[in-house]
Protein backbone atom coordinates (compact mmCIF):
# COMPACT_ATOMS: atom_id res chain seq x y z
CA UNK A 1 0.00 0.00 0.00
CA UNK A 2 0.99 3.43 -1.14
CA UNK A 3 2.58 5.51 2.06
CA UNK A 4 2.82 8.72 1.04
CA UNK A 5 4.52 10.43 3.97
CA UNK A 6 7.03 8.05 3.81
CA UNK A 7 8.10 9.95 0.36
CA UNK A 8 10.78 12.46 0.04
CA UNK A 9 9.57 16.03 0.38
CA UNK A 10 10.26 18.38 -2.56
CA UNK A 11 10.47 21.83 -3.13
CA UNK A 12 11.63 21.60 -6.52
CA UNK A 13 12.79 18.68 -8.82
CA UNK A 14 16.51 19.21 -10.63
CA UNK A 15 16.05 16.47 -13.00
CA UNK A 16 13.84 17.70 -15.27
CA UNK A 17 14.18 14.79 -17.80
CA UNK A 18 12.56 12.45 -15.56
CA UNK A 19 8.99 10.95 -15.43
CA UNK A 20 7.17 11.91 -11.66
CA UNK A 21 4.21 12.20 -9.88
CA UNK A 22 3.97 14.74 -6.85
CA UNK A 23 1.16 13.98 -4.03
CA UNK A 24 0.08 17.05 -2.04
CA UNK A 25 -2.46 18.18 0.23
CA UNK A 26 -4.90 21.40 0.45
CA UNK A 27 -3.01 24.29 0.52
CA UNK A 28 0.03 22.68 -0.89
CA UNK A 29 0.96 24.77 -3.55
CA UNK A 30 0.41 22.05 -6.30
CA UNK A 31 -0.20 24.92 -9.01
CA UNK A 32 2.57 26.98 -8.27
CA UNK A 33 5.16 24.34 -7.89
CA UNK A 34 3.58 22.80 -11.58
CA UNK A 35 4.23 26.62 -12.64
CA UNK A 36 7.91 26.53 -11.26
CA UNK A 37 8.95 23.49 -12.43
CA UNK A 38 6.94 24.55 -16.42
CA UNK A 39 9.60 27.75 -15.61
CA UNK A 40 12.50 25.18 -15.09
CA UNK A 41 11.83 23.12 -17.88
CA UNK A 42 12.01 26.46 -20.10
CA UNK A 43 15.03 27.25 -18.72
CA UNK A 44 17.24 24.28 -19.17
CA UNK A 45 15.64 21.36 -21.27
CA UNK A 46 17.32 20.90 -24.39
CA UNK A 47 14.81 19.06 -26.24
CA UNK A 48 12.63 21.65 -26.99
CA UNK A 49 14.74 22.99 -29.35
CA UNK A 50 13.03 25.20 -31.79
CA UNK A 51 9.20 24.13 -32.31
CA UNK A 52 8.77 21.62 -29.93
CA UNK A 53 6.20 22.74 -26.90
CA UNK A 54 5.60 21.81 -23.23
CA UNK A 55 1.85 20.68 -22.63
CA UNK A 56 0.27 21.36 -19.51
CA UNK A 57 -3.04 19.71 -19.03
CA UNK A 58 -5.90 21.09 -16.48
CA UNK A 59 -9.12 19.64 -15.37
CA UNK A 60 -11.19 22.45 -16.56
CA UNK A 61 -10.62 25.81 -18.72
CA UNK A 62 -10.75 27.76 -15.38
CA UNK A 63 -7.95 26.00 -14.37
CA UNK A 64 -6.26 26.61 -17.59
CA UNK A 65 -7.05 30.12 -17.18
CA UNK A 66 -5.45 30.41 -14.02
CA UNK A 67 -2.07 28.73 -14.90
CA UNK A 68 -2.05 31.27 -17.63
CA UNK A 69 -2.40 34.22 -15.72
CA UNK A 70 0.24 33.46 -13.12
CA UNK A 71 2.84 32.64 -15.99
CA UNK A 72 5.12 35.20 -16.18
CA UNK A 73 7.24 34.08 -19.17
CA UNK A 74 6.98 33.69 -22.96
CA UNK A 75 3.97 31.31 -23.34
CA UNK A 76 4.80 30.61 -27.14
CA UNK A 77 6.34 27.15 -26.09
CA UNK A 78 3.51 26.22 -23.98
CA UNK A 79 -0.09 24.81 -24.85
CA UNK A 80 -1.88 24.82 -21.84
CA UNK A 81 -5.45 23.31 -22.16
CA UNK A 82 -7.65 20.49 -20.78
CA UNK A 83 -7.37 17.06 -21.48
CA UNK A 84 -10.34 16.72 -23.60
CA UNK A 85 -9.44 19.68 -25.90
CA UNK A 86 -5.59 18.76 -25.79
CA UNK A 87 -6.91 14.99 -27.62
CA UNK A 88 -9.22 16.32 -29.49
CA UNK A 89 -6.62 19.21 -31.42
CA UNK A 90 -3.54 16.61 -31.35
CA UNK A 91 -5.03 13.31 -32.44
CA UNK A 92 -8.97 13.20 -33.27
CA UNK A 93 -9.32 16.01 -35.53
CA UNK A 94 -5.78 15.54 -37.28
CA UNK A 95 -6.22 12.06 -37.70
CA UNK A 96 -10.62 11.97 -38.01
CA UNK A 97 -10.18 9.53 -41.45
CA UNK A 98 -9.31 6.95 -39.02
CA UNK A 99 -12.50 7.04 -37.96
CA UNK A 100 -15.00 7.33 -40.39
CA UNK A 101 -15.52 3.62 -40.87
CA UNK A 102 -15.63 1.07 -38.47
CA UNK A 103 -13.53 -1.83 -38.84
CA UNK A 104 -16.45 -3.35 -42.13
CA UNK A 105 -16.58 -0.60 -43.70
CA UNK A 106 -19.24 1.08 -42.70
CA UNK A 107 -19.69 4.62 -42.05
CA UNK A 108 -18.65 5.14 -37.99
CA UNK A 109 -18.90 8.80 -38.00
CA UNK A 110 -19.43 11.81 -40.54
CA UNK A 111 -16.08 13.62 -40.22
CA UNK A 112 -16.91 16.23 -43.20
CA UNK A 113 -19.60 17.67 -40.52
CA UNK A 114 -17.13 17.39 -37.40
CA UNK A 115 -16.87 21.07 -35.85
CA UNK A 116 -15.45 20.39 -32.15
CA UNK A 117 -17.08 18.49 -28.86
CA UNK A 118 -19.43 19.00 -26.59
CA UNK A 119 -21.67 18.25 -23.57
CA UNK A 120 -23.54 15.32 -24.07
CA UNK A 121 -27.29 16.63 -23.65
CA UNK A 122 -29.91 13.73 -24.75
CA UNK A 123 -32.41 14.87 -27.85
CA UNK A 124 -35.87 14.18 -28.28
CA UNK A 125 -35.15 13.59 -32.30
CA UNK A 126 -32.17 11.11 -31.59
CA UNK A 127 -33.37 9.05 -28.61
CA UNK A 128 -37.10 8.71 -30.95
CA UNK A 129 -34.81 7.57 -34.12
CA UNK A 130 -32.80 4.90 -32.06
CA UNK A 131 -36.35 3.74 -30.19
CA UNK A 132 -36.95 3.00 -33.71
CA UNK A 133 -33.85 1.09 -34.59
CA UNK A 134 -33.74 -0.81 -31.30
CA UNK A 135 -37.31 -1.95 -31.77
CA UNK A 136 -36.22 -3.41 -35.22
CA UNK A 137 -33.14 -5.14 -33.84
CA UNK A 138 -34.84 -6.71 -30.86
CA UNK A 139 -38.72 -7.61 -32.05
CA UNK A 140 -40.01 -5.45 -29.15
CA UNK A 141 -41.69 -2.42 -28.17
CA UNK A 142 -40.68 0.79 -26.06
CA UNK A 143 -42.77 2.71 -25.50
CA UNK A 144 -42.40 3.24 -21.84
CA UNK A 145 -39.83 5.81 -23.33
CA UNK A 146 -42.26 8.01 -23.88
CA UNK A 147 -44.29 7.79 -20.41
CA UNK A 148 -43.66 11.58 -19.53
CA UNK A 149 -43.36 10.31 -16.02
CA UNK A 150 -40.30 8.20 -16.84
CA UNK A 151 -38.99 11.16 -19.98
CA UNK A 152 -36.96 12.81 -17.09
CA UNK A 153 -35.46 9.70 -15.78
CA UNK A 154 -34.51 8.30 -19.18
CA UNK A 155 -32.83 11.99 -20.36
CA UNK A 156 -30.98 11.45 -17.10
CA UNK A 157 -29.85 8.29 -17.36
CA UNK A 158 -28.67 8.80 -20.94
CA UNK A 159 -26.94 11.59 -20.11
CA UNK A 160 -24.74 9.55 -18.14
CA UNK A 161 -23.18 7.27 -20.33
CA UNK A 162 -19.72 6.52 -20.82
CA UNK A 163 -16.65 4.48 -21.55
CA UNK A 164 -14.53 2.15 -19.32
CA UNK A 165 -12.17 -0.78 -20.28
CA UNK A 166 -13.63 -4.54 -19.54
CA UNK A 167 -11.05 -6.36 -19.91
CA UNK A 168 -8.99 -5.25 -23.16
CA UNK A 169 -12.31 -4.06 -24.73
CA UNK A 170 -13.68 -0.61 -24.38
CA UNK A 171 -17.72 -0.83 -23.40
CA UNK A 172 -20.32 1.98 -22.77
CA UNK A 173 -21.49 1.67 -19.43
CA UNK A 174 -24.18 4.01 -17.10
CA UNK A 175 -22.58 5.36 -14.55
CA UNK A 176 -25.89 5.82 -12.76
CA UNK A 177 -29.10 4.02 -13.16
CA UNK A 178 -32.34 5.23 -12.57
CA UNK A 179 -35.95 3.46 -12.96
CA UNK A 180 -35.99 3.21 -16.56
CA UNK A 181 -35.10 -0.27 -18.28
CA UNK A 182 -32.68 0.76 -20.96
CA UNK A 183 -31.91 -2.45 -22.94
CA UNK A 184 -28.06 -2.81 -23.27
CA UNK A 185 -27.31 -6.53 -24.70
CA UNK A 186 -27.46 -6.24 -27.80
CA UNK A 187 -25.05 -2.80 -28.34
CA UNK A 188 -28.42 -0.48 -27.70
CA UNK A 189 -25.87 1.59 -26.08
CA UNK A 190 -23.51 2.12 -29.18
CA UNK A 191 -26.35 2.88 -30.93
CA UNK A 192 -27.74 5.33 -29.65
CA UNK A 193 -24.40 6.85 -29.73
CA UNK A 194 -23.74 6.63 -33.48
CA UNK A 195 -27.34 8.44 -33.92
CA UNK A 196 -25.36 11.42 -33.31
CA UNK A 197 -21.93 10.57 -35.01
CA UNK A 198 -23.74 9.72 -37.94
CA UNK A 199 -24.52 13.65 -37.90
CA UNK A 200 -20.55 14.95 -37.13
CA UNK A 201 -21.89 15.04 -33.24
CA UNK A 202 -18.87 14.00 -30.87
CA UNK A 203 -19.46 14.48 -26.88
CA UNK A 204 -16.88 15.29 -24.74
CA UNK A 205 -16.41 11.81 -23.43
CA UNK A 206 -16.35 10.28 -27.40
CA UNK A 207 -13.15 12.74 -27.96
CA UNK A 208 -11.53 9.91 -24.93
CA UNK A 209 -12.73 6.91 -27.33
CA UNK A 210 -11.91 8.04 -29.97
CA UNK A 211 -8.18 9.25 -29.28
CA UNK A 212 -8.01 5.68 -27.62
CA UNK A 213 -9.11 3.69 -30.95
CA UNK A 214 -7.04 5.96 -33.07
CA UNK A 215 -4.08 4.81 -31.00
CA UNK A 216 -5.12 1.44 -31.20
CA UNK A 217 -5.19 1.74 -35.02
CA UNK A 218 -2.39 3.47 -35.89
CA UNK A 219 0.45 3.74 -32.77
CA UNK A 220 2.51 5.35 -34.75
CA UNK A 221 0.61 8.57 -33.80
CA UNK A 222 2.53 8.83 -31.06
CA UNK A 223 5.62 9.53 -32.39
CA UNK A 224 4.35 12.57 -33.77
CA UNK A 225 2.73 13.45 -30.05
CA UNK A 226 6.34 12.51 -28.83
CA UNK A 227 8.02 14.71 -31.23
CA UNK A 228 5.41 18.01 -30.78
CA UNK A 229 5.62 17.59 -26.88
CA UNK A 230 8.45 16.23 -25.64
CA UNK A 231 7.06 17.33 -22.13
CA UNK A 232 3.74 17.09 -20.51
CA UNK A 233 2.89 17.83 -16.97
CA UNK A 234 -0.88 17.44 -15.43
CA UNK A 235 -2.83 18.74 -12.85
CA UNK A 236 -5.51 17.39 -10.41
CA UNK A 237 -4.61 13.85 -11.82
CA UNK A 238 -6.65 12.44 -9.22
CA UNK A 239 -9.30 13.23 -11.81
CA UNK A 240 -8.43 11.16 -14.45
CA UNK A 241 -10.63 8.47 -15.84
CA UNK A 242 -9.40 5.39 -16.62
CA UNK A 243 -9.44 6.07 -20.70
CA UNK A 244 -7.29 9.41 -19.40
CA UNK A 245 -4.88 7.05 -17.22
CA UNK A 246 -4.57 4.73 -21.06
CA UNK A 247 -3.92 7.45 -23.40
CA UNK A 248 -1.49 9.04 -20.94
CA UNK A 249 0.64 5.82 -20.27
CA UNK A 250 0.82 5.01 -23.98
CA UNK A 251 2.45 8.50 -24.88
CA UNK A 252 4.76 8.27 -21.74
CA UNK A 253 5.89 4.95 -23.43
CA UNK A 254 6.90 6.57 -27.02
CA UNK A 255 9.57 8.64 -24.76
CA UNK A 256 7.43 11.70 -23.82
CA UNK A 257 8.30 13.11 -20.33
CA UNK A 258 5.13 12.64 -18.46
CA UNK A 259 4.88 14.62 -14.95
CA UNK A 260 1.37 14.03 -12.81
CA UNK A 261 0.79 16.18 -9.53
CA UNK A 262 -2.95 16.04 -7.44
CA UNK A 263 -3.96 14.95 -4.12
CA UNK A 264 -5.93 11.59 -3.58
CA UNK A 265 -8.60 13.11 -0.86
CA UNK A 266 -9.65 16.03 -3.34
CA UNK A 267 -11.50 13.50 -5.87
CA UNK A 268 -14.41 15.07 -7.10
CA UNK A 269 -14.84 13.48 -9.94
CA UNK A 270 -16.08 10.34 -9.23
CA UNK A 271 -19.30 11.11 -11.00
CA UNK A 272 -17.23 11.58 -14.27
CA UNK A 273 -15.61 7.45 -14.09
CA UNK A 274 -12.50 9.41 -12.12
CA UNK A 275 -10.73 6.76 -9.70
CA UNK A 276 -8.82 7.57 -6.98
CA UNK A 277 -6.60 4.37 -7.64
CA UNK A 278 -5.67 5.53 -10.97
CA UNK A 279 -3.56 7.46 -9.25
CA UNK A 280 -2.12 6.05 -6.02
CA UNK A 281 -0.83 2.96 -8.76
CA UNK A 282 0.34 5.36 -11.99
CA UNK A 283 3.37 3.90 -12.36
CA UNK A 284 5.43 4.85 -15.62
CA UNK A 285 9.52 3.40 -16.34
CA UNK A 286 11.88 4.88 -13.93
CA UNK A 287 8.90 7.44 -12.55
CA UNK A 288 9.95 9.12 -8.97
CA UNK A 289 7.31 9.66 -6.85
CA UNK A 290 7.14 12.88 -3.97
CA UNK A 291 4.74 14.63 -1.94
CA UNK A 292 4.60 18.15 -1.16
CA UNK A 293 4.46 18.37 2.70
CA UNK A 294 3.46 22.03 3.87
CA UNK A 295 0.09 23.54 4.10
CA UNK A 296 0.67 27.29 2.30
CA UNK A 297 -2.89 28.18 2.86
CA UNK A 298 -4.63 27.20 5.97
CA UNK A 299 -4.25 28.42 9.54
CA UNK A 300 -2.03 26.09 12.37
CA UNK A 301 -5.59 25.03 14.10
CA UNK A 302 -7.30 24.20 10.35
CA UNK A 303 -4.08 22.25 9.53
CA UNK A 304 -4.24 20.40 12.64
CA UNK A 305 -7.87 19.45 12.24
CA UNK A 306 -7.00 18.38 8.80
CA UNK A 307 -4.67 16.01 9.90
CA UNK A 308 -7.10 14.47 12.31
CA UNK A 309 -9.24 13.93 9.23
CA UNK A 310 -6.75 12.08 7.25
CA UNK A 311 -3.59 9.85 7.93
CA UNK A 312 -2.71 9.44 4.58
CA UNK A 313 -0.37 13.15 4.20
CA UNK A 314 0.56 14.71 6.85
CA UNK A 315 0.74 18.70 6.81
CA UNK A 316 2.52 21.35 8.24
CA UNK A 317 2.70 25.05 8.28
CA UNK A 318 5.90 27.40 7.16
CA UNK A 319 7.03 30.39 8.82
CA UNK A 320 4.13 32.33 7.73
CA UNK A 321 1.45 30.40 8.86
CA UNK A 322 -0.68 32.37 11.92
CA UNK A 323 -2.40 30.25 14.68
CA UNK A 324 -6.31 31.42 13.91
CA UNK A 325 -9.33 30.20 15.31
CA UNK A 326 -10.94 26.83 16.34
CA UNK A 327 -12.69 24.59 14.05
CA UNK A 328 -16.24 24.16 15.09
CA UNK A 329 -17.93 20.90 14.15
CA UNK A 330 -21.13 20.61 13.26
CA UNK A 331 -23.33 17.55 13.50
CA UNK A 332 -26.87 17.02 13.08
CA UNK A 333 -29.36 17.86 10.41
CA UNK A 334 -28.77 20.80 7.79
CA UNK A 335 -31.75 22.61 9.23
CA UNK A 336 -30.12 22.72 13.13
CA UNK A 337 -26.78 23.79 11.20
CA UNK A 338 -28.20 26.32 9.40
CA UNK A 339 -29.98 27.39 12.44
CA UNK A 340 -26.81 27.66 14.48
CA UNK A 341 -24.86 29.25 11.77
CA UNK A 342 -27.89 32.49 11.91
CA UNK A 343 -27.85 32.53 15.93
CA UNK A 344 -24.02 32.75 16.46
CA UNK A 345 -23.75 35.31 13.50
CA UNK A 346 -21.83 33.84 11.09
CA UNK A 347 -21.28 36.52 8.28
CA UNK A 348 -20.58 35.47 4.60
CA UNK A 349 -21.52 32.02 4.87
CA UNK A 350 -20.15 29.38 2.50
CA UNK A 351 -21.84 25.81 2.56
CA UNK A 352 -19.45 22.98 0.63
CA UNK A 353 -20.37 19.33 0.01
CA UNK A 354 -19.10 16.42 -1.34
CA UNK A 355 -22.26 15.32 -3.78
CA UNK A 356 -24.89 17.22 -6.01
CA UNK A 357 -27.88 15.66 -4.00
CA UNK A 358 -26.73 17.31 -1.11
CA UNK A 359 -26.48 20.81 -2.78
CA UNK A 360 -29.96 20.26 -4.11
CA UNK A 361 -31.52 19.61 -0.44
CA UNK A 362 -30.24 22.59 0.77
CA UNK A 363 -31.23 24.86 -1.60
CA UNK A 364 -34.52 23.84 -1.39
CA UNK A 365 -34.59 24.41 2.42
CA UNK A 366 -33.32 27.65 1.41
CA UNK A 367 -34.13 29.27 -1.54
CA UNK A 368 -36.91 28.24 -4.81
CA UNK A 369 -35.87 25.33 -6.06
CA UNK A 370 -35.58 25.80 -10.10
CA UNK A 371 -35.56 23.57 -13.29
CA UNK A 372 -32.48 23.29 -16.37
CA UNK A 373 -34.99 24.86 -18.73
CA UNK A 374 -32.21 23.75 -21.48
CA UNK A 375 -32.31 20.33 -20.53
CA UNK A 376 -36.04 19.80 -20.78
CA UNK A 377 -35.54 22.40 -23.93
CA UNK A 378 -33.82 19.23 -25.88
CA UNK A 379 -36.05 16.41 -23.96
CA UNK A 380 -38.63 17.90 -25.29
CA UNK A 381 -38.10 20.45 -28.72
CA UNK A 382 -38.16 17.96 -31.89
CA UNK A 383 -35.91 20.97 -33.45
CA UNK A 384 -32.89 20.60 -32.44
CA UNK A 385 -31.19 23.41 -34.86
CA UNK A 386 -33.29 25.99 -32.41
CA UNK A 387 -32.39 24.58 -29.27
CA UNK A 388 -28.58 24.50 -30.39
CA UNK A 389 -29.13 28.13 -31.17
CA UNK A 390 -30.50 28.97 -27.93
CA UNK A 391 -27.87 26.56 -25.85
CA UNK A 392 -25.03 28.38 -27.86
CA UNK A 393 -25.75 31.97 -27.30
CA UNK A 394 -26.50 31.45 -23.46
CA UNK A 395 -23.58 29.22 -23.39
CA UNK A 396 -21.30 32.10 -24.68
CA UNK A 397 -23.08 34.45 -22.59
CA UNK A 398 -22.07 32.62 -19.74
CA UNK A 399 -18.58 32.78 -20.57
CA UNK A 400 -18.99 36.54 -21.17
CA UNK A 401 -19.91 37.35 -17.73
CA UNK A 402 -17.02 35.13 -16.59
CA UNK A 403 -14.93 37.46 -18.78
CA UNK A 404 -13.86 35.04 -21.47
CA UNK A 405 -14.82 37.15 -24.39
CA UNK A 406 -12.60 35.15 -26.97
CA UNK A 407 -14.70 31.56 -25.79
CA UNK A 408 -18.21 33.13 -25.47
CA UNK A 409 -18.05 34.39 -29.14
CA UNK A 410 -16.77 30.66 -30.22
CA UNK A 411 -19.46 29.71 -28.17
CA UNK A 412 -21.99 31.45 -30.19
CA UNK A 413 -20.23 31.21 -33.35
CA UNK A 414 -20.97 27.70 -33.48
CA UNK A 415 -24.31 27.16 -34.76
CA UNK A 416 -23.38 30.28 -37.11
CA UNK A 417 -20.14 28.50 -39.03
CA UNK A 418 -22.36 25.52 -38.89
CA UNK A 419 -24.97 27.02 -41.22
CA UNK A 420 -22.67 29.68 -43.00
CA UNK A 421 -21.68 29.50 -46.59
CA UNK A 422 -17.68 29.65 -47.48
CA UNK A 423 -18.21 32.75 -49.43
CA UNK A 424 -18.92 34.56 -45.84
CA UNK A 425 -16.46 36.27 -44.48
CA UNK A 426 -15.23 35.47 -40.71
CA UNK A 427 -15.17 38.90 -39.91
CA UNK A 428 -18.84 39.58 -40.82
CA UNK A 429 -19.54 36.10 -38.71
CA UNK A 430 -17.60 37.12 -35.78
CA UNK A 431 -19.36 40.74 -36.02
CA UNK A 432 -22.96 38.94 -35.86
CA UNK A 433 -22.00 37.38 -32.32
CA UNK A 434 -20.69 40.12 -30.38
CA UNK A 435 -24.08 41.86 -31.70
CA UNK A 436 -26.01 39.08 -30.36
CA UNK A 437 -24.02 38.92 -26.91
CA UNK A 438 -24.73 42.83 -26.40
CA UNK A 439 -27.91 42.17 -27.34
CA UNK A 440 -28.58 39.81 -24.07
CA UNK A 441 -26.64 42.84 -21.97
CA UNK A 442 -29.67 44.40 -22.36
CA UNK A 443 -31.23 43.91 -18.34
CA UNK A 444 -34.72 43.74 -20.27
CA UNK A 445 -33.61 41.09 -22.36
CA UNK A 446 -32.53 39.22 -20.05
CA UNK A 447 -35.73 39.67 -18.11
CA UNK A 448 -37.88 38.03 -21.09
CA UNK A 449 -38.35 34.04 -21.05
CA UNK A 450 -36.29 31.91 -23.62
CA UNK A 451 -39.51 31.71 -25.68
CA UNK A 452 -39.63 35.52 -26.04
CA UNK A 453 -36.04 36.18 -26.32
CA UNK A 454 -36.00 33.41 -29.58
CA UNK A 455 -39.69 35.68 -31.47
CA UNK A 456 -37.77 39.01 -30.68
CA UNK A 457 -34.14 37.19 -32.31
CA UNK A 458 -36.36 35.99 -35.35
CA UNK A 459 -38.38 39.37 -35.59
CA UNK A 460 -34.86 41.29 -35.43
CA UNK A 461 -33.27 39.30 -38.13
CA UNK A 462 -35.98 38.67 -40.28
CA UNK A 463 -36.43 42.61 -40.63
CA UNK A 464 -32.63 42.95 -41.03
CA UNK A 465 -32.99 39.85 -44.07
CA UNK A 466 -35.31 41.85 -45.83
CA UNK A 467 -33.80 44.87 -45.76
CA UNK A 468 -30.79 43.85 -46.92
CA UNK A 469 -32.35 41.65 -49.68
CA UNK A 470 -34.05 45.08 -50.83
CA UNK A 471 -30.45 46.94 -50.58
CA UNK A 472 -28.89 43.81 -52.64
CA UNK A 473 -31.31 44.57 -55.28
CA UNK A 474 -29.99 48.34 -55.58
CA UNK A 475 -26.46 47.46 -54.93
CA UNK A 476 -25.59 44.59 -57.11
CA UNK A 477 -22.22 43.80 -55.30
CA UNK A 478 -21.82 45.62 -51.90
CA UNK A 479 -23.93 43.79 -49.88
CA UNK A 480 -23.26 39.80 -51.11
CA UNK A 481 -21.75 39.10 -47.92
CA UNK A 482 -24.01 40.69 -45.39
CA UNK A 483 -26.77 39.66 -47.58
CA UNK A 484 -25.16 35.61 -46.75
CA UNK A 485 -25.22 36.03 -43.21
CA UNK A 486 -28.22 37.77 -42.42
CA UNK A 487 -30.08 34.87 -44.64
CA UNK A 488 -27.98 32.29 -43.01
CA UNK A 489 -29.22 32.97 -39.47
CA UNK A 490 -32.73 33.05 -40.76
CA UNK A 491 -32.60 30.05 -42.14
CA UNK A 492 -31.21 28.65 -38.91
CA UNK A 493 -33.77 30.65 -36.96
CA UNK A 494 -37.00 29.26 -38.97
CA UNK A 495 -35.43 25.77 -39.70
Amino acid sequence: MLDINSLPDISELTDIDTNFRVFAGPGAGKTTWLIQHLINILKTSCRLHKTRKIACITYTNVAAEEVLSKLKCDKCRLDISTIHSFLYRNIVKPFSYLIANDENGNQLFDINSLDGHSEHIPHSDRIRRWQVTIEKLNGKRYGYFNDPKKKASLLTQLSRIDYFFVGDDIDLIFKRYRNVAVPTKNGELWIYKKKYWLDGIMHHEDVLYFSCLIIKKSPRILEFIRNKYPYILIDEFQDTTELQTWVIKKIAESGTKVGVIGDLAQSIYKFAGAKRRDFANFQLENIGSYKLGNNHRSTEKIIQFLNCLRTDICQEGTECTIEGSKVNVLIGSIYDAMKWIKDNDFQNTYILTRKNETVEEIKSQATKKTDDLLKILYGIDSNSARVKVLHSILMGFKFYKKGYLKDAIKEVLRPLKYKAHKSVPKLQLRNTAIEIIDILKKKETREKTLFQYYDELLSIVGREYQKQRRRHRQIIYGSVAVVSVIGMIWMLLIS
